[in-house]
């Protein structure tokens, strides 16, 4: 049997075990070590095995939108291989007709699966479906704009000289002006958005004050002064930037994740989509946060029960570099839990470095990591001459 899945698809025997598409899969994949071809591969198996599939019941979630269309435009040449040796004319016919779909393949981003789902549903959401999507960069931008006015307003606002004195003569003025101000509020900002709440969902209130012993009306104390300024800004930056969304019809990247999960909130239509959507592959899973897991669960679990084969995951913790919009690579370490020990996997096997690069990747990380999976060389040869220099700074 693996013999034949090496041959098929062109993996080596490490590889050919994350090909059970009978069941759940969670595979720790190293960097070099084949996962793209195994999830390829294992997207092909389920299009070759499985009776009656429809390529629409197949989604393939990938975290750029490059490494997205790299993996439709493989799975589109290997199905063209196909074409070209069939068994028979009929199943000549079927690879064709895949062939044809593969243009609208559920292969994208997780924002990119999200905006489906809010187009398909825009009715219930109170959306207007020719929405456009905020690239992240232009959310970054907008944000500094926006918190900067705010602050500006604030400063000149004589109804604020009060407080503003207080803190400033504990803080100086370089507070509002150096720009750390007006960073703090937006990491704060995009922090409760990354949790799926809004800025009053948080709990966040402006009613709240220290009382001075003198004065109830203000605090006495320039800390606690500050976090109330703070507050206020924070709530002001949120309207304008809601405002600004609104009027421009625009939705964020963490707009389409709170809003397909709470899309997904309605029965009858997660329901629609665990009868449509039969098989989940997610790739980089380490960079997964807590809201993408919950859309990932409720499309892929049936009450609680999570049926075999229906979800396969790769990541690497050693890859967990990005750390933006809330990720955890811990989210990992829990769905391979839900997975179980059944459907763990592990390639360690890496193709894309040398022996002594690896060795020193082992050292540094087995320090870093609980449990560590280490990198193998399969080259089995050592290579001459020093390849890793430690730079200290």
């Amino acid at each position: 049997m693996i013999e034949n899945l090496c041959s098929i698809y062109g993996v080596n025997e490490e590889q050919s075990e994350a090909l059970d598409i009978s069941i759940n899969t969670a595979l720790r994949a190293g960097a070099g070590s084949g996962k793209t071809r195994v999830l390829t591969s294992r997207y092909l198996r389920l299009l070759s095995d499985i009776p009656d599939i429809e390529l629409d019941q197949i989604v393939a979630i990938t975290f750029t939108r490059k490494a997205a269309s790299e993996m439709k435009e493989r799975i589109r040449h290997a199905i063209a291989a196909r074409t070209e040796h069939p068994e028979n004319d009929e199943d000549r016919s079927r690879w064709n007709h895949l062939r044809v779909l593969m243009s609208s393949a559920n292969i994208d981003t997780i924002h990119g699966f999200c905006g489906r789902l809010l187009r398909d549903n825009f009715e219930c959401l109170g959306l207007d479906p020719a929405f456009e999507v905020m690239e992240e960069a232009d959310s970054r931008t907008k944000l500094a704009e926006l918190a900067a006015e705010t602050i500006n307003e604030y400063l000149e606002d004589e109804e604020n000289s009060e407080p503003l004195d207080l803190v400033m003569s504990c803080y100086g003025s370089s507070i509002f002006r150096s720009g750390e101000l007006s960073d703090g509020l937006i990491r704060l900002y995009k922090s409760i958005r990354e949790k799926g709440a809004s800025v009053d969902e948080a709990g966040i209130r402006t009613s709240v004050r220290v009382c001075g012993e003198d004065d109830c009306g203000s605090s006495t104390d320039p800390a606690s002064e500050l976090e109330l300024i703070a507050v206020k800004l924070l709530h002001d930056l949120n309207d304008k930037y809601e405002e600004f969304k609104q009027n421009e019809n625009l939705l964020d990247f963490n707009d389409m994740e709170i809003l397909a999960d709470r899309l997904l909130d309605n029965n009858e239509i997660k329901s629609r989509y665990i009868g449509r959507y039969r098989y989940f592959l997610v790739d980089e899973f380490q960079d997964v946060n807590q809201i993408q897991k919950r859309i990932l669960f409720k499309l892929c679990f049936e009450g609680d029960r999570l049926p075999e084969g229906r979800l396969f995951i790769v990541g690497d913790h050693k890859q967990s570099i990005y750390g933006f919009r809330g990720t955890d690579y811990r989210i990992f370490d829990e769905v391979c839990e839900v997975i179980g020990s059944k459907g763990n996997r592990n390639l360690s096997n890496c193709y894309r470095s040398t022996n002594c690069i690896i060795d020193t990747v082992n050292k540094v990380f087995e320090k870093l990591i609980e449990p560590y999976e280490r990198l193998n060389y399969p080259g089995g040869k050592t290579d001459p001459g020093l390849k890793v220099e430690l730079i200290t700074w």
